[in-house]
């Protein structure tokens, strides 16, 4: 995230290390026990997509409203990353461009965060610290890891921090990494927390190239 376009690779590389821990490091059991199984409640599933969009539209409106389209609002940040990132590409109409990033946020990200943070974390944490202390922990690290979207950057050489904006945008990661884990405990399946996630990079995607597609990059 800090370095330049021709990194862009290792992004989708580190969400397959992340998809295969679990195969690498756990036994079958393990892997029951990180619920990479059958959701118990497929209703569950339906509710993570409708959360999974509610928290995009929350940290929407929280970004929009405290920050409009300036730099120190994190769906902004994004955008500008997208920008960079699309640097070279032949000119393409407006849906191409939105399906060229939502699709691979539907595919790398959902999966290899949760399969690592909710699965392999959350279950190998769970042998040391109660349930809920783990999910803590875990939402500590998603929110951190998330910083480097917004919040920490690095610009002629030198790394720039957006305390206030970084912070609230810290919170608000923190609060969907715990409603991840909640989705995978009540569906009883790793893949409840996935689709929910999911429906968070796709709504969050719909907002970066709709209401924020006036905005300075």
């Amino acid at each position: 995230m800090l370095g330049n376009n021709h990194n862009n690779p290792l992004l989708p590389a580190g969400f397959v290390l992340m998809v295969i821990c679990p195969f690498v490091f756990f036994t079958k059991a393990g892997r029951r026990l990180m619920s990479l199984t059958k959701p118990t409640s497929r209703m569950w599933m339906f509710w993570g997509i409708l959360l999974g969009g509610l928290a995009a539209t929350i940290c929407f409106l929280a970004g929009y409203l405290l920050f409009g389209y300036s730099a120190d609002n994190w769906f902004v940040t994004v955008k500008t990353y997208y920008a960079t990132s699309a640097t070279g590409m032949p000119d393409l109409p407006f849906w191409a461009l939105f399906l060229v990033f939502t699709i691979p946020a539907l595919l790398f990200s959902p999966f290899g965060e949760e399969f690592f943070f909710r699965g392999f974390s959350q279950t190998t944490l769970e042998q040391r610290f109660a349930p809920n202390h783990a999910m803590l922990i875990v939402a500590l690290a998603f929110g951190a890891i998330h910083l480097f979207h917004h919040g920490i950057a690095q610009q002629n050489g030198e790394f720039q921090v957006h305390f206030v904006s970084g912070s609230i945008w810290f919170g608000l990661i923190f609060g969907t990494s715990i409603l991840f884990e909640i989705c995978r405990r009540r569906a009883g399946s790793i893949w409840a927390a996935v689709v929910c996630h999911m429906s968070f990079n796709l709504f969050m995607n719909l907002f970066i190239f709709t209401f924020l597609s006036n905005a300075r990059t």
